[in-house]
């Protein structure tokens, strides 16, 4: 049972949260959204989230306004335009935006994957990058990784445009821009979701973190697992390695989606090239095979 300080703060966190929200009501939903990520800010303040981890509680937010969301226009050379549209909207006309990649490695050479939640418009129940995400209008690109991690991962991170860290809650980490690429013509759904994205890819090296650490959103992720990259290189390269042992994980995974992407592993290969080299570090792949709803 909580203490009575611990449930009066709740109480009034929730009544001021709920009275503020209500008085936005004469403006725009766009507003209205930009209150409610900083609402979700607030409730992430490490009282509460101690709170949770001490229970090992997963706690799973709502996404209730992803389909609203509303992002900048690029044109095709990365240039942003200064137009927002809805997101649905987007994909359904094509038009170029931009995403944000993160994938997070350890220092045993493991990459995170996600599984996507079967909620997805795209790529449903697959096995994809550590974290990604959209840049929203107006929303810089610092803002866009730090939001996507605590969204998707629940990973509480201070970033600075000109220099990526995290804070102490990833002890001994790092972050890095380590390319850029760019998506398109990818179509969907019998055609009614046309993808072109530009594509800031990063690499956050952690030392080390169990699955139970990270708060996963149900709309976005169903689970996540740890996977040595030189097993999601052969799982991945298969024209490269054709090895049947892989193979069969293939399908479950969202492939790559142009060629500039397999610079990853020429990346990962100069920090983690080492790490191949101990069996402890390879790891049983069935958890690529099995689905979570």
């Amino acid at each position: 049972m909580l203490p009575p300080t611990e449930f009066l703060y709740h109480f009034l966190s929730i009544s001021v949260g709920f009275t503020a929200f209500s008085a936005l009501s004469h403006q725009t939903f766009f507003y209205k959204k930009m209150f409610v990520r900083e609402v979700r800010k607030a409730f992430s303040a490490p009282l509460i989230k101690s709170r949770i981890n001490s229970y090992s509680i997963r706690f799973k937010k709502s996404n209730n306004y992803e389909n609203d969301e509303i992002l900048e226009i690029y044109d095709e050379h990365g240039r942003a335009l200064g137009k927002g549209m809805h997101r649905d909207r987007i994909h359904s006309e094509g038009k170029w935006h931009k995403t944000v990649h993160i994938w997070i490695a350890n220092s045993m050479g493991q990459l995170l994957l996600q599984q996507r939640s079967q909620l997805k418009k795209s790529f449903p129940n697959l096995w994809d990058i550590s974290c990604a995400g959209h840049v929203s209008f107006g929303e810089t690109i610092a803002q866009a990784v730090r939001k996507e991690m605590q969204e998707e991962l629940g990973i509480l991170s201070q970033l600075s445009a000109d220099r990526m860290e995290v804070n102490p809650l990833v002890p001994n980490s790092k972050m890095q821009l380590i390319f850029q690429t760019k998506f398109e013509d990818l179509t969907q759904n019998n055609g009614t979701y046309k993808n072109r994205e530009h594509v800031d890819v990063f690499l956050l090296q952690v030392d080390k973190m169990e699955t139970k650490q990270f708060i996963l959103e149900e709309a976005e992720v169903s689970q996540v697992g740890w996977i040595h990259y030189t097993q999601y290189q052969k799982i991945m390269c298969q024209e490269t390695f054709s090895d049947p042992i892989f193979q069969q994980y293939k399908d479950n995974c969202v492939p790559f989606r142009n060629k500039d992407y397999y610079q990853l592993f020429t990346v990962l290969d100069k920090h983690y090239k080492h790490t191949a080299e101990k069996k402890e570090n390879l790891v049983d792949l069935s958890f690529l095979l099995n689905q979570k709803s």
